[in-house]
């Protein structure tokens, strides 16, 4: 990263800013991803549910 942002590839602030609160950013992602995954899950369940409740539905 460093050496992307030295040859103007990627902004300079950015990394500097990124590699000074690496670890508060770090535990952002990381508490986001889980809120993100159980979100993901919830649906998931809803949707299996879902299509559970029309096959039985439309069982002869």
């Amino acid at each position: 990263m460093i050496e992307m942002s030295v040859s103007n590839k990627i902004d300079k602030d950015i990394v500097q800013t990124l590699l000074e609160n690496y670890n508060e950013i770090n535990q952002l992602r990381i508490e986001r991803q889980k809120s993100a995954s159980g979100y993901y899950q919830d649906f998931r369940e809803k949707i299996n549910k879902n299509q559970s409740d029309v096959s039985s539905f439309f069982q002869i």
